[in-house]
């Protein structure tokens, strides 16, 4: 198994996409306007009596043609039943696929696990549990029909139903270590990430059901299988591990964008990446680009890496604004948007005037995690078109500040999308304080989690301005 460092690959991109007229969720029975921001803003979520959450930022939810949207709806108290629902964008008309009792071919299964729309087709893509292990459920949005893809091996676990090109594999790392007695979370991130063991890449062929492995490897610990929503001989995958520690240090040759070339069996590294310690990537709607965010020293910033020719662009940003926990390019790429946590230490004087006042309710009194803040940031990320940062920078956060104060035309600017409806007190505790934004195909909307006055988990759109 090979490994090559940046440098130029033939023959990425210029794949015909498919094209989604304008959405304006005309359907929609709730609308309001952020009073912070003046966006307007539209529920995505039916209206039912159910917590409503969409996938993780970089799994698609949407066909790409604008047809349907995909979100998970389970009832509170939580229990295994729970239903994959459909949404026809153009109508609003809904279906609901059940789980938690007799799934498709008759078998018995417990809840859901994951699911994943298509890049090329209206087929919606299903982790089930069953008594044998996670499953896939194969689902025709157009027709309804259901079509169970039992793997040739029991599968104790499949890491997202995201699949590659053609609707052809569903991949998977699957790892042989368990935590030890006694150990915490944080602890054990950075021991599997300097002592993964011996982990491999599985791929489920999604018409026969087929297990093989892909690569296997005990130099890192494997994680996000992310096949290339265009070429079907390129799996990015990352390497996990972060929280390092004296006893657990980070590995001189930790690389987290790890680029898997199916045909040859070699790494393709991006070391310019790597130096803006970025925490989470995700393809462009192309196939053409990573997108990755970091946090260079004291400060936060947006990559994006050119495949073809291994070249990266940073964008640096002025804190405390634009932190996130994701981020999400739009299918056009003219903006990212990114889901943060900053805005209620910098605005929660201005929020709680707005309660006082009567103006608004006050449902997002978050009593959880980050309870100083009263939500997350749904952040508009505007890019120059040239950045100051090159790639050979090597800049102390003292001099990022000054960079940045010095070139604002070049710097990276965050722009609060949604601020005041952007996470909730929830019935159910604990819940992750992540809203994953995603955005629409059209590119016209921003797509984000937030909460009923009731506490129910709902799924929002955003009008971003600007884009027609």
């Amino acid at each position: 198994m090979g490994m090559a460092v940046g440098g130029a690959l033939a023959g990425v991109g210029g794949a015909e996409m498919q094209q989604c007229r304008p959405l304006d969720f005309a359907w929609a029975k709730r609308r309001w306007t952020d009073p912070l921001t003046g966006t307007d803003v539209v529920r995505l979520s039916p209206d039912e009596r159910l917590h409503f959450r969409n996938p993780y930022f970089r799994i698609p939810m949407f066909t790409r043609d604008g047809e349907y949207g995909v979100l998970w709806g389970y009832p509170e108290p939580r229990t295994d039943e729970s239903g994959i629902w459909s949404i026809n964008l153009r109508t609003g008309e809904t279906r609901i696929y059940s789980y938690g009792g007799p799934g498709a071919g008759g078998r018995r299964v417990g809840g859901l696990s994951s699911y994943a729309t298509s890049y090329h087709s209206h087929m919606l893509h299903v982790l089930v549990r069953t008594e044998q292990g996670v499953e896939i459920e194969q689902i025709d949005l157009d027709s309804g029909s259901r079509r169970a893809i039992v793997p040739s091996r029991p599968m104790p676990s499949i890491y997202d139903a995201t699949a590659s090109t053609g609707d052809r594999f569903v991949y998977t790392p699957l790892s042989h270590k368990s935590r030890p007695e006694g150990m915490g979370t944080s602890e054990y991130v950075a021991w599997m990430g300097v002592e993964p063991g011996p982990n491999e890449m599985y791929r489920i062929d999604l018409q026969s059901g087929a297990v093989g492995v892909v690569f296997e490897t005990d130099r890192f610990w494997i994680g996000h299988p992310n096949p290339n929503p265009v070429r079907a001989d390129l799996l990015m995958c990352c390497q996990e591990g972060f929280n390092w520690t004296e006893k657990h240090p980070k590995p001189t040759d930790f690389s987290r964008v790890r680029l898997y070339h199916l045909d040859s069996g070699e790494f393709t590294l991006f070391p310019e990446v790597e130096r803006s310690r970025p925490a989470h990537e995700i393809w462009s709607a192309n196939g053409e680009r990573i997108w990755t965010h970091g946090w260079p020293p004291g400060h936060h910033c947006i990559s994006k890496t050119d495949v073809a020719s291994g070249k990266t662009t940073t964008y640096m940003m002025k804190n405390p604004n634009g932190r996130t926990a994701h981020v999400h390019p739009a299918p056009n790429e003219r903006f990212v948007v990114g889901d943060g946590t900053d805005f209620g230490k910098n605005n929660q004087a201005e929020i709680e005037e707005l309660v006082r006042s009567g103006k608004v309710d006050d449902p997002w009194a978050w009593e959880g995690y980050g309870s100083d803040s009263p939500g997350e940031v749904i952040w508009k990320y505007e890019l120059p078109k040239e950045s100051f940062f090159g790639e050979r920078a090597e800049w102390t956060a003292e001099g990022i500040a000054r960079a940045i104060d010095q070139n604002p035309k070049k710097s990276a600017k965050a722009v609060p999308l949604c601020q005041f409806r952007s996470m909730a007190r929830v019935l159910r505790k604990p819940m992750r304080n992540e809203s994953n934004a995603h955005v629409t195909p059209d590119s016209r909307w921003a797509v984000f989690q937030s909460a009923s006055e009731d506490g129910l988990y709902e799924v929002w759109v955003a009008r971003v301005p600007g884009e027609q």
